[in-house]
């Protein structure tokens, strides 16, 4: 197991107990709905890092990578949601712009163009971008 695992789980399990208080405060308002899946996204992001550096799976490296390029991506518009949700409502707001952005990077992902591939040096991981990135 490598020691730059433990910090992704340290992380998770401090997400549990602000997830746990904030559910409880009632009544929801939006911008609690949108915080709530920010820190799930947020969790479940910092759970596939520790599960893909702790090399539990080594045989699913490949899938565990992919799988982490997407919770990123979800965890990121997620927070521009929540952010976002505090702009005054005569602002715009680009929310098909993100929801864009994170079909494109499924898209990607599922046809296999992003990323190609993933190299192990050392105990450490590495991507192998192919065309689809400059």
């Amino acid at each position: 197991m490598n020691i730059n695992a433990f910090l992704p789980l340290i992380i998770s399990i401090a997400y549990l107990p602000l997830l746990v208080t904030v559910s409880s405060i009632k009544p929801w308002r939006r911008q609690t709905t949108l915080f709530l899946v920010f820190m799930l996204a947020a969790t479940l992001w910092s759970l596939v890092d520790y599960i893909s550096l702790s090399d539990f799976f080594p045989q699913a490296d490949s899938l565990l990578f992919r799988l982490l390029i997407v919770m990123f991506v979800w965890m990121a518009v997620q927070f521009y949601l929540f952010t976002s949700s505090f702009f005054p409502p005569d602002k715009a707001r680009w929310q098909p712009l993100a929801y864009g952005a994170l079909a494109l990077d499924l898209i990607l992902i599922v046809s296999g163009y992003f990323p190609q591939g993933i190299e192990i040096e050392n105990g450490l991981m590495h991507p192998v971008f192919g065309y689809t990135t400059l």
